[in-house]
């Protein structure tokens, strides 16, 4: 069974899988976020629904992004300013990072559109979130990850073991998140895994909202199958290369088998203990770099298999698109993998941080190749009627208009 069915309770707020039918009148949402992450999928599947009041960000292509311009509000220096630091990999502390966004949440706040729900992206949140109640609006602190804490403490001992000194979190960034949490009406969390450290650390159910992420299958269902043969199994890793991701734990399983078994891709940037962990592990050309979106599809049509060993990860979209590509998926407990995955049938979940785990899922893919393809075959078609963006936006639009009737009637 399914972790989301199990944990389907008063206060989980997670639909049955099938159509979500509409439950009250589409409430009027107002996005704030920093950078792109999904938001921007979400505003357009908002705005087709005429639910999108505007999106408040700092991602310098916004407006690239298909939004309507008067529902953009935009403050592209703070998103440049980032941007820049992330890419010369400075500021491991985070202090700047979270100087940014405790600048960016007060512009934020002085720029909301009137909305029935103000949904803020955590870490910009706190002062949109004392807006929105002073405008007697419902208030959502949007929350892409697990808790914050639980966060923390992962990372804090990757980064430990690997021999970093630094704190994987920024101390203070961890407090303004709480902060966000309990000032918010409700908590919206996007996995069974970041709802359940929610709730390990004391969050009354009754203020979260699960809503399982949702992708755009269509971008790369149906992708023509480069021909597999009889060469290594083609095992992929696409994403940002970084201790969070747990791709060191990727890369020894990786290396336990013979050139002739197994050919690993990694493509995505690296953060900063990315790239030490690829000095550290990586042999020459397994790790690609970026590649653009419109790639996505040649390269998912060109590996057999899809890997996401994170130690944390809210949830990691590229699971629905590995998926709906034909690609079985092995990923950890510690991302959305239990809300889509069906163990042993499309794909395999396996515990965070483990090698040996890892090592096993890949040793059944390598031995059995029409195993895998029928893994893959079993993965699109399970997909495609699971989380697409519109089914998404209509369970979370179903309960931002329960919550904005609370809030109203106070």
């Amino acid at each position: 069974m399914r972790e989301r069915d199990m944990m389907m309770r008063s206060g989980a707020n997670a639909s049955e899988v099938g159509e979500s039918p509409r439950t009250a009148p589409t409430p009027s949402v107002a996005i704030v976020v920093g950078g792109r992450f999904i938001a921007f999928d979400l505003a357009r599947s908002l705005e087709r629904r005429a639910a999108l009041a505007g999106i408040v960000s700092a991602y310098p292509r916004a407006r690239a992004e298909g939004i309507s311009p008067e529902r953009l509000r935009w403050n592209p220096i703070l998103g440049y300013a980032d941007a820049l630091s992330r890419r010369l990999r400075r500021d491991r502390s985070g202090r700047a990072a979270y100087s940014r966004a405790v600048q960016f949440g007060r512009w934020a706040a002085k720029h909301l559109p009137v909305a029935d729900v103000v949904q803020a992206w955590t870490g910009y949140a706190l002062e949109p979130v004392a807006a929105a109640k002073r405008g007697r609006m419902a208030s959502v602190a949007f929350r892409a990850s697990a808790h914050i804490e639980a966060q923390a403490e992962l990372i804090q001992t990757e980064y430990e073991e690997f021999g970093f000194a630094a704190p994987a979190v920024y101390r203070p960034m961890i407090e303004r998140e709480r902060e966000e949490y309990a000032a918010a009406d409700a908590v919206n969390v996007i996995s069974t895994f970041a709802y359940r450290t929610f709730i390990e650390r004391g969050h009354p159910a009754s203020q979260l909202i699960l809503t399982p992420l949702g992708v755009d299958v269509g971008e790369v269902a149906g992708a023509p199958r480069t021909p597999r043969g009889a060469g290594p199994l083609r095992v992929l890793f696409l994403g940002t290369v970084s201790l969070q991701k747990g791709v060191h734990y990727l890369l020894q399983a990786a290396h336990s088998f013979d050139s002739s078994g197994l050919k690993l891709s990694l493509i995505g940037g690296a953060t900063a203990d990315g790239h030490e962990l690829l000095q550290r592990f990586a042999h020459p050309g397994e790790w690609k770099g970026r590649v653009q979106r419109a790639e996505l599809r040649t390269i998912l049509s060109a590996h057999d298999v899809l890997v996401l060993p994170s130690v944390q990860d809210g949830f990691g979209a590229v699971i629905c698109e590995a998926m709906a590509a034909g690609l079985p998926v092995i990923a950890t407990e510690n991302t959305g993998a239990p809300d889509v995955i069906r163990d042993g049938i499309d794909g395999f979940i396996v515990p965070a941080r483990s090698v040996d785990a890892l090592q096993k899922a890949l040793a059944v893919l390598v031995s059995d190749r029409d195993r895998c393809v029928a893994m893959g075959e079993a993965a699109a078609s399970g997909i495609a009627t699971q989380r697409s963006w519109d089914r998404f936006a209509d369970d979370m639009l179903n309960e931002y208009a329960e919550l904005a009737k609370r809030v109203r009637r106070g």
